[in-house]
């Protein structure tokens, strides 16, 4: 699934995008998403996909 964010967001993707202010607006935008989006029923993960993912568990607070 591919979620685009709205193009007044200005959110910096590409390729080239990896100075602190471009990582800034992806995470504003990842903000934004997951205080916008609610997941209901049962949801299936494949947990080999996700222990490729890298999280930062500092802001999490997660262990």
């Amino acid at each position: 699934m591919r979620i685009e964010p709205p193009a007044e967001m200005n959110v910096k993707a590409g390729p080239n995008h990896d100075k602190p202010a471009h990582r800034e607006s992806r995470r504003a935008f990842y903000d934004w998403l997951a205080a916008r989006t609610r997941l209901t029923g049962k949801i299936d993960l494949d947990l080999k996909c996700l222990s490729s993912l890298r999280l930062d568990r500092n802001r999490t607070g997660a262990p």
